[in-house]
C-alpha cells in the first residue's frame, strides 16, 4: 500500500511485511461486509489498486517502503531458496533428478529465476553442503 508506516508516540515504525498482510486482508474484510475504511484505509487501498490497474506488481503496489523496496527480505529469501533447490534437483542424478552439471543447472535456473549466474554460483557455493530440493519457509 501507498503508506505503510504508523505513529507510535512521536516515532515512525516502519510495518512488517505480515503487518502489511494482515492490514491488507482486514480491509478485505472490512470491503466485503460492508465496514467503511478510514480515510487513510481508502486512500492507500485506492492508491494501490490504482498502481495494479496501471501495470505495476500487487507485490509492489501492496507491500513497498517509501522508497519502492520489499518491506523485508521475505519474498527475495524464498526466490532464492527456491533458485536453489531447484539447482539441486536438476543436478540430482537420480531417477527424479535432471542430472545436470552444476555449470548447467545454474544457466537453465538464471533463464528461470530473477537471479543472474553469477549470483545463483554465489549463492549456490554460500551453501556449502546444505543443498537440497527440500527448504523451510521462512
Amino acid at each position: 500500500m501507498a503508506k505503510t508506516t504508523k505513529k507510535a508516540t512521536n516515532a515512525t515504525v516502519s510495518l512488517s511485511l505480515k503487518d502489511q498482510q494482515k492490514n491488507l486482508y482486514r480491509y478485505g474484510q472490512m470491503i466485503e461486509s460492508g465496514v467503511p475504511l478510514t480515510a487513510e484505509q481508502a486512500r492507500a487501498i485506492g492508491s494501490a489498486i490504482k498502481a495494479v490497474a496501471l501495470g505495476a506488481s500487487a507485490e509492489d503496489a501492496f507491500f513497498t517502503n517509501w522508497d519502492g523496496r520489499a518491506k523485508d527480505g521475505l519474498f527475495d529469501e524464498m526466490k532464492r531458496n527456491l533458485a536453489i533447490a531447484w539447482i539441486a534437483a536438476a543436478v540430482d542424478k537420480s531417477e527424479f533428478g535432471l542430472g545436470l552439471t552444476v555449470k548447467e543447472a545454474i544457466r537453465r535456473a538464471a533463464t528461470h529465476f530473477p537471479f543472474k549466474e553469477t549470483v545463483l554460483r554465489k549463492y549456490w557455493n554460500e551453501r556449502g553442503t546444505n543443498r537440497s530440493p527440500l527448504f523451510d519457509l521462512p
